[in-house]
């Protein structure tokens, strides 16, 4: 077999070389998608942490235990709940929080192994963006941008019975929020200090007692701001900035919902069964484009 010269002088050169390497060999071809996550998947869990941890006998025991809670729970009341819109009624299950989520930081230790991650707020208002109470720290608390939240406690109370004439509706329903900014914000602090109509107490919060039922009325207020925030030039990283383009989107309305505290679970969390009993537009707050503060604190 007659070898060409040069083949034989880079095989000399280049030992490692194959005698018949064709320069023109096709490059190979890249990973896929798929293995590069595959890799990246195996390399970032360090090998003795790869095996997953077993659920012991008494961790199954709790978890069975609560699940069957809770479809009794669900059972119990499906009834009453159908006969109703499913936008109007409901039952859900929020977990306690104590602060456990700072910006881009989740607290587990302590108070927060039982937190679970934005399952501690409540949205009574139908396609809400921005929760109506948050339950932090074993307390209900009204939540919300440039909303006031007023909380009646009604005591042992059936809330599917009409109970729109008692007292403690009345004194919900009578309330004026008012549209002028510096007002309102007045009138948030005196919500949020707790004040008394007819003598009945009204507050932003309450200590949420198993088989009691409490009142909420969620007035969102609506605001040019939201839209003047977003076509400005503005900064994601400014808190104030950032609640208020929260709310842009938010279903800005004024409900009252009647809720009851049907289970507090040994976890911390606790089931709600709630009703909403009345919807309407919320008021336009009116706030000056050189407002420096421009929210309810």
């Amino acid at each position: 077999m007659n070898i060409p010269t040069t083949l034989l002088a880079a095989a000399f050169i280049f030992p490692t070389l194959p005698l018949w390497a064709n320069a023109q060999q096709p490059t190979p071809e890249p990973p896929s998608l798929r293995e590069i996550e595959e890799r990246a998947r195996i390399g970032a869990v360090p090998p003795g942490e790869r095996r997953i941890k077993r659920p012991t006998k008494a961790e199954l025991r709790r978890v069975r235990a609560e699940t069957a809670v809770i479809a009794a729970i669900e059972m119990q009341y499906r009834p009453v709940l159908d006969r109703y819109p499913k936008h109007e009624v409901g039952i859900t299950r929020i977990f306690p929080d104590f602060d456990c989520e700072v910006k881009s930081v989740i607290e587990v230790g302590g108070g927060c192994a039982n937190h679970v991650v934005g399952l501690s707020k409540l949205y009574f208002r139908r396609n809400a963006v921005v929760p109506d109470i948050h339950y932090n720290r074993g307390i209900l608390v009204g939540d919300g941008v440039l909303s006031h939240n007023l909380i009646v406690e009604l005591g042992v109370r059936d809330i599917f019975r009409d109970h729109l004439a008692s007292d403690e509706m009345r004194a919900l329903m009578s309330y004026r929020p008012e549209t002028e900014f510096a007002i309102a914000k007045l009138q948030f602090r005196t919500i949020k200090e707790g004040y008394s109509i007819s003598g009945i107490e009204v507050r932003d919060r309450i200590e949420p007692v198993e088989g009691r039922s409490y009142a909420i009325r969620a007035i969102a207020y609506r605001s040019k701001i939201f839209d003047r925030i977003f076509r400005s030039t503005f900064d994601y990283r400014d808190p104030t900035t950032a609640k208020l383009l929260s709310a842009r989107t938010d279903n800005r309305v004024d409900v009252i919902v009647m809720f009851t505290i049907v289970d507090i679970a040994d976890d911390g969390s606790i089931h709600l069964l709630w009703r909403r009993v009345s919807r309407q537009s919320s008021p336009t707050l009116r706030i000056e484009k050189n407002e420096k503060d421009p929210l309810f604190n």
